[in-house]
């Protein structure tokens, strides 16, 4: 019954306007939730609707006497007689009042007008809603539904400011609400939440996962109805669909155009020295330059619990932006892969502030581990394709473990280069493989995984355990299965160190 008047505004309205109560005067805060037009005869008052008023047309004083206890059982809100105040007998005025059960004699418009007149006004706040809805519909059918639009609607229909947020609370289109819903926007739960400050309605929008909702719709308002609040709750449902269709159109086309530019960037690395007109011609395509020199830039997480998504991609690329790395970033084998274009070829101090710009780029995303390696510049598509081939070499050694670097860049001069050129012979990987041996096998990834991160973490069992989130026991028998099936023991230095490169090389 939320938003229904009572009987006492109904009398107090123009439409009952002249109407007398006769009784019941105990009842009048009751709310009218419907109007029915009833015959004086009606053998069956419980057909109606609970809560309503019935309206009657000039009934025999006996007749609205046997209703009376009728009406109230079927739980009636009012009786409204179409008849003379002075023919209604004083014990059926006693009864209502006996009853708590309001009783109106309204004698203007007949009783299909005054029904029709009561049941508008009744349900005024219902229809507005519709009224609402369909406009907000309509609205958002004409036109492409994108977040700025939908809140221009929203904004211009509802009593409230209304705004549209990602999960982390950044506001896509409005703005920000003066509430800290931090707790709200982990989960993927409609919430009310009112307060001093008056009402707030928050609703998911978007495919939901396991980590709550990617979009929230939002209105704030100081003050509202119990009826305003439900129409804020339907224009809100209709717009999370909007806004859900133009997420998941917008997650298609970044799904496909991130295939498309992950399958150029692949044949351009594997063409080399050898691009083809039609592959720059889908470089073009896609906005790339290739003239000019190149700075190539390869990220890996470096942990398994780094999400390699969308919004990762779309996190990393505006930490870059807001580096001043303004570059293509393309999803590339569970990393990623982005250059720098440039007329010229960069001085040292330009490479050192790029070195310098990618590394505060890896801090400033929490909740990740990402590491990255920089090539050195080199002119022309195939340039492009020969820095983007060094930065993942060189990703490769980098790490956050201790004597590692989060960014490791192209140095001659590096000691980790040498290693590095060993790993990468063709004769050190057969060779890697054979002393590795059933460590490589599918059903012992586990145990390589534990290999590597304990030789990385200068061969301490404790670091490789924290590494790895197990206990430190289940390092130790990780270990010692590994030896068993190696025939090696790993506390000598030599065998680490081989070790080591093979995993390196296996890689």
């Amino acid at each position: 019954m939320t938003g229904h008047p009572t009987v006492r505004q109904l009398l107090a309205g123009t439409v009952l306007d002249g109407a007398s109560l006769l009784g019941g005067a105990g009842g009048l805060e009751q709310a009218v939730a419907d109007v029915h037009l009833c015959a004086p005869t009606e053998p069956d008052l419980t057909r109606f609707s609970a809560h309503a008023a019935l309206v009657l047309d000039d009934p025999s004083g006996y007749q609205l006497e046997t209703l009376l206890p009728r009406a109230r059982v079927s739980q009636a809100s009012a009786l409204i007689v179409h008849t003379a105040t002075a023919s209604v007998l004083s014990s059926t005025r006693w009864l209502a009042d006996r009853l708590a059960l309001p009783l109106v004699s309204a004698s203007g418009a007949t009783p299909l007008d005054l029904a029709q007149r009561l049941h508008a006004l009744v349900h005024s706040a219902e229809t507005q809603r519709g009224l609402t809805c369909a406009r907000l519909a309509a609205h958002l059918s004409r036109r492409p539904a994108s977040p700025a639009s939908t809140v221009r609607a929203l904004n211009t229909l509802l009593p409230a400011r209304c705004a549209i947020l990602s999960s982390e609370g950044t506001p896509l289109a409005g703005e920000a609400p003066t509430r800290q819903l931090d707790d709200t926007l982990r989960t993927a739960v409609a919430a009310t939440i009112r307060d001093e400050s008056g009402v707030l309605v928050a609703l998911p929008a978007g495919t939901t996962g396991r980590r709550g909702a990617p979009l929230w719709l939002i209105a704030e308002t100081p003050d509202v109805t119990d009826a305003e609040l439900d129409t804020v709750k339907a224009a809100l449902d209709i717009a999370a669909w909007a806004v859900t269709a133009w997420s998941t159109t917008n997650q298609l086309e970044a799904a496909r155009d991130a295939a498309f530019q992950s399958s150029v960037l692949t044949e351009l690395l594997t063409l080399g020295d050898q691009v083809t007109p039609p592959t720059v011609e889908q470089a073009l395509e896609a906005g790339w330059t290739l003239d000019g020199w190149h700075i190539g830039v390869r990220i890996r997480p470096t942990a398994t619990t780094t999400p390699r998504s969308q919004a990762t991609t779309s996190r990393l690329r505006h930490a870059l932006e807001f580096q001043g790395l303004v570059a293509p970033l393309v999803e590339l084998g569970g990393s990623w892969a982005a250059w720098l274009s440039e007329r010229d070829e960069p001085t040292p101090s330009r490479f050192s502030a790029i070195i310098n710009a990618v590394r505060r780029s890896l801090t400033s995303i929490p909740g990740t581990a990402l590491v990255a390696g920089i090539g050195r510049a080199q002119p022309g598509p195939s340039g492009l394709a020969k820095s983007l081939t060094e930065a993942w070499e060189l990703a490769q050694i980098a790490g956050l473990s201790p004597g590692r670097h989060r960014v490791e860049h192209a140095d001659t001069t590096d000691p980790r280069r040498l290693i590095l050129t060993v790993a990468s012979g063709n004769e050190t990987v057969r060779r890697s493989h054979l002393l590795l041996g059933a460590l490589l096998e599918p059903a012992n990834k586990t145990l390589l995984d534990t290999l590597e991160t304990y030789l990385t973490l200068e061969s301490s069992a404790s670091a490789t355990a924290k590494s790895l989130h197990v206990h430190r026991n289940t390092v130790l028998k990780r270990l010692d299965r590994i030896e068993k099936l190696l025939d090696m023991r790993l506390e000598d230095p030599a065998i680490r160190f081989a070790l080591r490169i093979a995993c390196r090389a296996a890689r």
